[in-house]
């Protein structure tokens, strides 16, 4: 629980960051990207949650394999990320935030189960029903 609390200042931190830049989805795009090597990538993962790799070392190798794909103050947020050694709540941050954007830009996910395959005109009419409702 306290790790979700922490995430979650972090990610109003970066959120507000990005609203004032007027980038909230670029910001958010950033974010998940990085929080989806995480999850696709056992070796990525470890090398930044092993504490016996010195952050300089972490924050480096970011640098190498990030800069130019993330926005900027993206890139700052996940080296004060490492330097507070936070990295491991990577993943819930980009949670948090990217329910922070879906907050803010009145989006809503929901989940349909049919009994069969839809085509495209009835999934077109249920992405229509369901933007109606909402």
């Amino acid at each position: 629980m306290r790790g979700e609390i922490v995430a979650r200042s972090y990610a109003l931190a970066l959120f507000e960051l990005a609203d004032r830049d007027g980038r909230i989805e670029e910001f958010g795009d950033g974010l998940q990207g990085v929080a989806a090597l995480l999850d696709e990538s056992r070796d990525a993962r470890l090398f930044l949650e092993t504490p016996r790799i010195q952050r300089e070392e972490k924050k480096r190798a970011l640098r190498k394999v990030l800069e130019g794909k993330l926005p900027a103050p993206v890139l700052n947020f996940l080296f004060l990320v490492i330097d507070k050694r936070r990295q491991r709540l990577i993943r819930v941050m980009n949670r948090e935030y990217q329910l922070l954007v879906d907050d803010r830009l009145g989006r809503a996910h929901v989940e349909v189960s049919l009994a069969r395959e839809p085509d495209a005109s009835l999934r077109a009419g249920i992405e229509e029903r369901l933007t109606r409702f909402f």
